[in-house]
């Protein structure tokens, strides 16, 4: 028996595991060797929030094995060597030993003078946006059971998140400030772009993707980062977030998934797969590899694989056939559904064997009264 699947939600994307931790909303997520470390915040009384540290070991059964409160929400995380640096909004800066990741230990903390949104870390600094105030804080975490702050620079208002490369710290929020902190003590504004309420950026080499809560990302020429300058925007279906790996950029979707952009050509970006998984809303992303780990609000962490273009799968059977006819054809037949071995949904057959849903299963129909004809496609 042949079943083939026919995909309503997802297009070159699929689920991989799932770890929902009840009563907190997932918010950050940040992945380390075998553990994903998520910044949680709580929405029901008497629970905890702080940061979660699950086991990816085993991909399709994460699993949480450690945790550790945290006085403030947990908003943002990244961690760096033996450490989890969290975002903690009123608590400011929480430095999080990870050293057993079973056992998390708070270590130290730095307060600001808002609410502490995003965090970075890189060469002995964490740099930490405040949305309340509109700034970036450069905060030494030499000694990480005694962070200090050790600069400020003031950017406009809603500093939401931040990355950092190359001597200069991307911050996002009503507009995009691209700091210097080739000097940590010494922070400056070298260039800005107005945003629409930006809530992440991926940098790689002289690109800048900026995702919005406007449903939109705009790609950002940052070459000379005292000009930036904008070269494409368009829709995103929706983005909180956007970590950029070679020429694909991954965006948490506000509208309930994740979406996966190829920007070889960063002026022409094009959408190459997707992953609805039917709730709103994805807050937080970390990429390793072909795998996406996405917090997902009151879904928990989500481990999706980007699969690569021309399939798309359901777990859902759409159709199936005990009478196979086997036909040599040239191209496929005006609106015929093409499917592989496996059952996944062929976007563009090329010359080879497969299999053909000649009519697709109207609502309610049972999938065995629908005809599946295996196919040798030639050129």
């Amino acid at each position: 028996m042949l079943s083939a699947a026919v995909a309503q939600d997802s297009v070159n994307v699929r689920r991989v595991g799932t770890c929902v931790i009840p009563s907190v909303y997932a918010r950050g997520v940040s992945v380390s060797g075998d553990h994903a470390y998520l910044a949680c915040v709580a929405y029901a009384p008497d629970t905890t929030q702080g940061l979660y540290v699950v086991s990816i070991a085993a991909p399709a059964q994460p699993v949480v094995v450690g945790y550790c409160a945290t006085s403030g929400q947990a908003r943002a995380v990244t961690v760096d060597g033996d450490y989890a640096f969290v975002a903690g909004d009123t608590a400011g800066l929480r430095v999080i030993s990870v050293a057993d990741p079973a056992n998390p230990v708070e270590l130290g903390h730095c307060h600001v003078p808002g609410r502490a949104y995003g965090v970075a870390v890189g060469g002995g600094y964490a740099f930490v946006t405040d949305i309340d105030s509109g700034g970036l804080r450069v905060i030494s975490v030499a000694d990480p059971a005694n962070p200090v702050e050790v600069g400020y620079c003031e950017s406009p208002p809603y500093a939401r998140a931040v990355t950092v490369t190359g001597g200069h710290a991307y911050v996002v929020g009503d507009s995009l400030s691209i700091i210097s902190v080739s000097v940590p003590s010494s922070p400056v504004v070298v260039g800005s772009l107005n945003l629409n309420s930006g809530t992440g950026a991926g940098v790689i080499g002289n690109y800048a993707f900026v995702s919005e809560m406007s449903f939109t990302m705009r790609v950002i020429r940052v070459a000379d980062p005292t000009h930036p300058v904008e070269i494409w925007t368009g829709p995103a279906r929706g983005a909180d977030g956007v970590v950029v790996v070679g020429s694909r950029a991954f965006l948490a979707a506000v509208d309930r998934g994740l979406r996966v952009l190829n920007v070889s050509d960063p002026a022409h970006p094009i959408e190459v797969g997707y992953f609805d998984i039917g709730v709103p809303c994805a807050s937080g992303l970390d990429v390793v590899g072909d795998n996406a780990y996405v917090a997902f609000d009151d879904a928990g962490l989500q481990i999706l694989q980007f699969y690569g273009a021309g399939v798309e799968e359901n777990s859902e059977p759409q159709a199936a056939s005990l009478k196979l006819v086997s036909t040599v054809i040239r191209g496929l037949p005006v609106g015929a559904a093409a499917f592989d071995a496996m059952g996944r949904r062929v976007l563009k057959p090329r010359s080879g064997v497969l299999f053909v849903l000649d009519r697709p299963a109207p609502s309610g129909e049972p999938p065995a009264a629908v005809g599946v004809r295996k196919v040798i496609v030639s050129r």
